[in-house]
């Protein structure tokens, strides 16, 4: 299992959407709604390995995306895939349609908030 995986296994083994969230606030992660590249898990991903350059390096990209079930990111190793267990998908729906407004940043959430207006 790739370290990828096993940090998506982490957040599964919460057990539940809210738990998720609120791990993610406790890491005081601030996210963008519907970008893959910024989404909560992106950023925990990003900030779990930013010491890790087996991982994270300055080609490392990561994009979730809970309609096809992965998360990728480019390391030294090349390319990590990991499946999302359904609780981490129904938890990256849950933040896109912004049922956790304390995970968004706070300039995406205003132009949520405008949009809707």
């Amino acid at each position: 299992m790739n370290k990828v995986q096993a940090a998506i296994d982490e957040l599964a083994a919460l057990g539940s959407v809210e738990a998720i969230a609120e791990h993610l606030k406790g890491l005081g992660v601030q996210a963008r709604c519907g970008d893959p590249n910024r989404c909560a898990v992106a950023d925990y991903l990003v900030a779990k390995f930013v010491n890790d350059p087996e991982v994270l390096n300055d080609r490392f990209r990561v994009s979730v995306g809970p309609y096809d079930s992965d998360v990728t990111g480019i390391g030294d190793k090349g390319w990590l895939v990991a499946e999302h267990p359904p609780v981490v998908s129904d938890f990256i729906r849950a933040f896109d349609n912004v049922r956790f407004p304390e995970l968004v940043d706070p300039d995406n959430l205003a132009e949520i908030r405008e949009e809707s207006a």
